[in-house]
């Protein structure tokens, strides 16, 4: 399998890590070509990542900024599973992996770390607004979609309605 996993950055967060270390162990495990896209500069964690891991940057300031560079990289190099988990990057991800078309089209794999809802509750109404509208319209196209929490799966279910 072909597995691609979206970050951030390797600045050092939780998100971060355990999409590292998750990466790490489907790379040890015989046949799986895995890869981490990273959107930002900071690379505090690269020592974590394995040698069997390819670590593929995309050197921009915002995910949306970088969209068109993941776009790219999953049509290089046909990715069967792609792995997201922060709201912004899965956004990205959706928009990404939507504009492929049926042909390309990977498996999305989107997870939720945070309690969303208090999350888009503390951006500027505009801000929020957007994300909501795209949370609700994007969020239903993924394959699995899977939540650290209880909590943090409720709040999905109350954003994503």
């Amino acid at each position: 399998m072909r597995i691609t996993f979206l970050l951030p950055s390797l600045a050092g967060g939780g998100a971060e890590y355990a999409q590292i270390r998750l990466a790490n162990r489907l790379a040890k495990e015989g046949g799986n070509e895995v890869r981490i896209m990273v959107i930002g500069k900071e690379r505090r964690l690269e020592y974590s990542v394995s040698k069997n891991v390819v670590v593929q940057r995309c050197n921009k300031e915002r995910a949306a900024i970088a969209l068109i560079d993941v776009r790219k990289g999953l049509m290089k190099k046909n990715t069967d599973y792609f792995v997201s988990s922060l709201t912004h990057l899965n956004i990205a991800c959706m928009l990404a992996c939507l504009t492929l078309g049926r042909v390309r089209r990977c498996k999305i794999i989107l997870s939720e770390r945070n309690h969303l809802a208090s999350g888009l509750e503390s951006m500027p109404w505009l801000k929020r607004s957007i994300y909501r509208f795209l949370v609700r319209r994007l969020y239903g196209y993924a394959d699995c979609l899977y939540a650290v929490s209880d909590q943090a799966a409720w709040s999905v279910r109350m954003v994503s309605g």
